[in-house]
């Protein structure tokens, strides 16, 4: 996960972005604009824009394992932030599930605040628990 699949989907619906070396995709993650339900209750804190604020949200992030270690995560996240910056919202959120130490350390390199955790609504993972995260744009 994302599978090659999903990362078509993401590509087709226009939400889906790359970083290729070579021609070989090496980094990828989906871009939306709408609201995340799973983002409206945050506990043990807060996001740092209001409830009614517009705002990105990163999904699906990943890099190739081979690789991993060239700060692709960073960049894929300065772009993730350019881009909401081009669409006028202030910020950018994300969640990652709490015993994912690489990404929530990359996160946080990225100069992402941790802001509290959600619990997953809808789709295979509805009712896990995720660390969330939010920059400012």
């Amino acid at each position: 996960y994302p599978n090659r699949e999903l990362l078509i989907s993401d590509v087709q619906e226009g939400i889906g972005y790359v970083v290729t070396d070579d021609e070989r995709v090496v980094a990828m993650c989906a871009v939306t604009f709408t609201d995340e339900e799973s983002y409206h209750v945050v506990e043990d804190g807060s996001w740092l824009t209001p409830d009614d604020a517009v705002y990105a949200t990163v999904h699906r992030g990943a890099v190739a394992r081979d690789s991993r270690g060239r700060g692709l995560t960073t960049f894929l996240f300065q772009s993730v932030a350019d881009l909401a910056r081009e669409a006028g919202v202030k910020s950018v959120r994300a969640d990652t599930h709490p015993d994912n130490p690489g990404m929530n350390r990359s996160m946080q390199k990225a100069g992402f605040v941790r802001c509290g955790n959600i619990t997953l609504i809808g789709g295979t993972e509805d009712g896990d628990p995720r660390v969330a995260y939010e920059l400012m744009v």
